[in-house]
């Protein structure tokens, strides 16, 4: 017997108005979660967070990332304070952006939370990071941000999807 689809999309939000910050709640029942975002960015320069149950407090979110254009590739890491980073222009231009983030396990209470995100733009820029939340706590609900000032512009769709175990 084959088996049944193991994707199913939660939510979806595509914006009619621009905004700062997306949030998702009400999940359960599914051992992985997987948001894409097809966005538009306000400015270069811009930054995309993501930080969950309203945990914001500095050293619990951790990165490593490699990032290229196709002509140079750079690396880094270390915490952030105000979420678990998605991605972001690091000076590129380009306003459009997708972005792949895979949760693991995120409603277990043993263990801290990893997740894998994958960004990419239309001018070449691309990203890979691993990210680590230092926290036991079930993931109940998450919040997409951009960095200081910097808005979603209408147009961008935020997609939630559950991973049942197959």
């Amino acid at each position: 017997m084959a088996a049944g689809f193991t994707y199913e999309p939660l939510y979806t939000n595509t914006l009619i108005s621009n905004t700062a910050t997306v949030s998702f709640s009400s999940f359960s029942g599914y051992t992985d979660l997987v948001l894409v975002i097809n966005g538009i960015m306000s400015t270069s320069g811009a930054s995309v967070y993501m930080d969950f149950n309203g945990v914001i407090t500095g050293g619990l979110y951790s990165y490593t990332l490699i990032r290229g254009n196709g002509s140079t590739a750079t690396s880094g890491g270390g915490s952030a304070s105000i979420g678990e980073p998605l991605g972001g222009t690091n000076g590129y231009t380009a306003s459009r952006y997708t972005i792949v983030c895979n949760i693991q396990d995120y409603a277990n209470t043993t263990t801290y939370k990893s997740s894998l995100v994958r960004w990419s733009q239309a001018d070449g820029l691309t990203e890979v990071l691993v990210n680590l939340w230092a926290s036991t706590a079930a993931i109940t609900s998450l919040t997409v941000k951009n960095n200081d000032t910097h808005t979603f512009l209408t147009g961008s769709t935020f997609t939630l999807y559950g991973i049942k175990a197959a």
